[in-house]
């Protein structure tokens, strides 16, 4: 299909200026929304940050793992199982299962120390009951 009008150099030149200046726009707003202040004038950045112990974050996940292993037990007397081997299958995919999610707030912390360069600083805390 041919067109009657003459292309202009120009018209594509003015057409991407426009949409440059359009984006540019978009994201000086798009700053200005997400820099802004927050509504609650401050009072959210003046709460302290607590952080549980290694030692009560530890302390947990025991007690959790506790929790699990009785309701492991519990489990065992409640499911009737083909053989031994299916039972220790079951105990070990449930046993698997509850420790992740047992442990995972002391896997966090640990986490957050490597990745912060504080696992001695993490270990001294431990060892100090702390």
């Amino acid at each position: 299909m041919t067109t009657s009008q003459p292309t202009n150099g120009w018209d594509f030149a003015t057409r991407t200026g426009q949409t440059i200046a359009l984006a540019v726009v978009v994201c000086v707003l798009g700053w200005g929304y997400f820099t802004r202040p927050s509504n609650d004038g401050g009072k959210q950045d003046d709460k302290p940050v607590v952080v549980e112990s290694i030692s009560k974050t530890l302390a947990k996940c025991y007690e959790a793992d506790r929790v699990s292993k009785i309701a492991i037990m519990k489990g065992i007397t409640a499911n009737t199982f083909a053989d031994d081997q299916a039972k220790l299958e079951w105990i070990n995919r449930e046993s698997e299962t509850k420790r992740i999610a047992d442990f995972q707030p002391y896997v966090d912390r640990l986490s957050e120390a490597i990745d912060t360069g504080k696992t001695e600083e993490l270990a001294k805390a431990l060892e100090a009951g702390k």
